[in-house]
């Protein structure tokens, strides 16, 4: 602040004018304003009147020492009333109002001995009313230093005769809202200035704007002030009443935590207090903000105050209070929001507490610094064999709160994965070994916990070679995870291999690197069986897989098919693309696919179709048209192409890409037709429950496929008896439905000519 600024505030003074003689003049309307600042409204006057009623001292009950009352009241649409009363130079009664505002009793910062000279002057008669007096000023006013404010509280405390507990007791009544009424007080304005500035000193800085005071006051009930000096004996009821003369509480004294602290600091050295009052200024604002009450405000800021200290020591502190402070407390520092977050990821990695620590990826986020500790205390906590809570803190960290994944904190996820999995193969806990295995490898997605399931499998294989139950956990784990040549050395290995069922046993030395004839039938599929049914599926993939691995096409199967078919509409399609392209390539030979037993040429062009190769797909149909069926063989091949479109699962926009590759294709009309109704059946010719909408983009393959076999049938009908008479009348009723009249008359003409034709004697 600036030495040169000045304050300058309203004032009116109240009384009655005297005579030239310097006498009171009497006056039917009794006391009034005599004096006045330029600009004071009568309804602020009217407002000084009513909430800041102060008689000046009976002259037995005043000094040099304290000429008169001071007060400061709180105004309704006036901030603030400090108010002197005191008999003036005509020793008439007189009240002098001074409208202040809040901004400057901020700036104060709980100076109340900058008012001292304001109570000691003296109070001027005016002969005439005038409305042109200069406002109050004070001079460069300074809130008190670290030094004043230790001086005041060491004042306080030798005015309560140096009775921590008496200071405790009278603070804890100002900050619980109770009104102080003070007696047998010193006749001296200053000291009961001094005892304020003492209370005031004990608070937070901004907790100290708006107490209000009054050095002296013989009625307490008129006086709207929190702290009161009485003049004479008092025995109020909802007071707190301090007998200073004697240094004793004449009424019972409330608890309080905030007062329980800052005199425990007191107790220790002044200067403790002047630290935390300022240190605790951020959070008394904050709380404030809340429309709490003083008492409430400075109990959290009392118990913010503990915690701080606990967690700096390094001492045990409530898990809770630490969360609620890092998740709802914006006045924390950063170097102290550190060491918060520090302190609650120990305890709970020692307590084996997770759940009381989900605010840190919260906290985490916005503050790299912090990101990084938790990095590395969780590292150190893994190197301490503490992996266990570790990964269950990642875990619940991911699942729980939508920071963490933002975090990239799935690395540490996965390495703690592999440290709890080492902990427990190391002590020889089998069973737990195998749940956490088990426990992995059904992880959500969000965890990526996939991509370290592998090293998983890898860690264990050694403690699998010896039991068997493990064996058969991590076998059903690698057929999912492993890549194919780890997976077969796994198979491979002849002490794992001798814990796993018999059938299966006999089924691998069917892949060994030395042929064995003569192959029985399923042989691949028995195998996988002896797995159960919920894993046969993709282990027989597996198997399919190490024999496309060793060249052996032989092997495979229709039941082999159906099993990767089967895969392919699934997530894991993906996955096993290579795979499928493959096994059409290994297998598209004429004399495999006569070999195969139905479905087993019907997949191979399914296969391409899921994986959406579709010009693949209209290559393989030509390939069976030309090479593998021939013209002697259309009617067969017409029969495949439509069942392949049929029991195919893809959406509808899927299905009309993959037709459109038919244009410009040497395809026949027989199974192009074919192929066009069965996307119609596979389709269900759009049929769809009465009353409900079509799905959006349902429709676009059977709309195509509608128009095609429409105009094939017109300009062909013969292709009606191809693709049956009742799928004809069905696409003449999907017409008619839709109200087209062209494609329905073209319809019904090739219906007529087809049953002409049949009238005449033909087939």
């Amino acid at each position: 602040m600036s030495e040169s600024q000045v304050f300058q505030f309203p004032r009116a003074y109240f009384g009655t004018l005297v005579d030239d003689a310097g006498q009171p003049q009497t006056s039917s309307s009794g006391p009034r304003i005599i004096a006045q600042t330029p600009g004071i409204t009568r309804t602020q006057i009217a407002e000084c009147v009513r909430l800041a009623k102060l008689p000046p001292p009976a002259p037995a009950e005043s000094a040099v020492e304290m000429p008169g009352a001071l007060g400061l009241f709180r105004g309704e649409t006036i901030d603030f009333i400090l108010t002197k009363a005191q008999y003036n130079d005509a020793n008439a009664p007189q009240i002098m109002y001074i409208l202040v505002p809040l901004s400057s009793l901020r700036q104060l910062g709980g100076n109340i001995l900058t008012f001292w000279s304001l109570g000691m002057m003296d109070m001027p008669a005016f002969t005439t009313t005038k409305n042109n007096l200069v406002p109050f000023e004070l001079r460069a006013p300074q809130p008190p230093t670290p030094e004043e404010q230790g001086d005041s509280m060491m004042d306080l405390l030798l005015y309560c005769q140096d009775s921590f507990k008496t200071v405790e007791a009278i603070l804890a009544a100002l900050v619980q809202g109770w009104p102080l009424a003070i007696v047998n007080s010193p006749v001296s304005l200053e000291k009961r200035l001094k005892f304020v500035q003492g209370l005031l000193s004990l608070l937070p800085i901004p907790a100290r704007v708006g107490i209000t005071f009054v050095t002296h006051v013989r009625d307490p009930q008129m006086a709207n002030a929190q702290i009161k000096f009485m003049s004479g004996p008092a025995n109020l009821d909802h007071h707190l009443v301090y007998d200073w003369g004697n240094g004793k509480l004449l009424s019972p004294t409330p608890d309080d935590s905030y007062s329980r602290y800052i005199v425990a600091q007191l107790r220790l050295d002044p200067s403790l207090v002047v630290s935390q009052t300022a240190q605790l200024s951020r959070t008394a604002v904050w709380r404030a903000m809340h429309r709490e009450n003083l008492g409430k405000a400075l109990a959290w800021v009392s118990r913010r105050a503990a915690v701080d200290q606990a967690v700096q020591d390094g001492q045990p502190a409530d898990r809770e209070t630490v969360a609620a402070i890092l998740r709802e407390d914006p006045t924390l520092s950063d170097e102290l929001r550190l060491v918060y977050v520090r302190h609650l990821l120990a305890f709970a990695i020692a307590l084996n507490e997770p759940d009381s620590a989900d605010v840190i990826p919260t906290v985490s986020i916005t503050n790299n610094v912090i990101a990084q500790s938790v990095i590395d205390q969780l590292r150190a906590a893994l190197q301490n064999q503490q992996a266990k809570v570790v990964y269950e803190l990642l875990e619940g960290w991911l699942l729980r709160v939508p920071e963490a994944a933002a975090l990239n904190w799935h690395s540490l996820l996965h390495g703690a994965a592999k440290f709890r999995l080492q902990e427990l193969l190391k002590a020889g806990q089998a069973q737990p070994a195998m749940d956490f295995i088990n426990h992995v490898h059904n992880a959500p997605s969000a965890l990526r916990l996939r991509e370290v399931t592998p090293d998983l499998v890898r860690q264990s294989f050694s403690a699998a070679r010896a039991n068997a139950k493990f064996a058969q956990l991590v076998l059903l784990t690698a057929i999912d995870v492993l890549p194919a040549g780890e997976l077969y050395r796994v198979l491979g290995d002849p002490q794992f291999r001798q814990h796993l069922p018999a059938k299966l046993q006999a089924t691998l030395t069917y892949l060994e690197p030395q042929p064995r004839e003569p192959i029985p039938p399923r042989v691949l599929a028995e195998g996988a069986a002896a797995l159960g049914p919920e894993y046969s599926t993709l282990f027989l993939v597996r198997l399919v897989e190490w024999a496309i691995y060793l060249e052996r096409p032989q092997l495979i199967d229709s039941a082999g098919l159906e099993a990767v078919f089967k895969i392919s509409q699934t997530n894991k399609c993906h996955q096993f693309r290579p795979l499928i392209q493959q096994i059409v390539d290994d297998l598209s030979v004429v004399e495999t696919i006569d070999a195969l037993e139905p479905p087993g040429a019907r997949i191979l062009v399914q296969l391409l179709l899921q994986i959406e190769e579709y010009d693949l797909t209209v290559a393989q149909l030509e390939f069976y048209q030309n090479v593998v069926f021939g013209p002697e063989q259309l009617a067969e091949f017409t029969r495949l192409a439509g069942e392949v479109f049929e029991q195919i699962k893809l959406p509808a926009p899927k299905l009309a890409e993959a037709l459109s590759y038919l244009e410009g294709t040497q395809i026949r009309p027989e199974p192009r037709a074919m192929i066009y109704n069965g996307v119609l059946n596979n389709q269900q010719w759009a049929a769809k429950p009465p009353g409900q909408p079509q799905p959006t983009g349902s429709t676009q393959g059977l709309d195509y496929a509608l128009r095609r076999l429409t105009t094939m049938i017109f300009n062909d009908y013969a292709l009606i008896a191809t693709i049956g008479t009742e799928s004809a009348l069905r696409l003449l009723g999907r017409h008619a439905r839709s109200l087209n009249a062209l494609d329905t008359l073209r319809v019904a003409a090739a219906l007529v000519d087809h049953a002409l034709h049949l009238g005449q004697g033909g087939e």
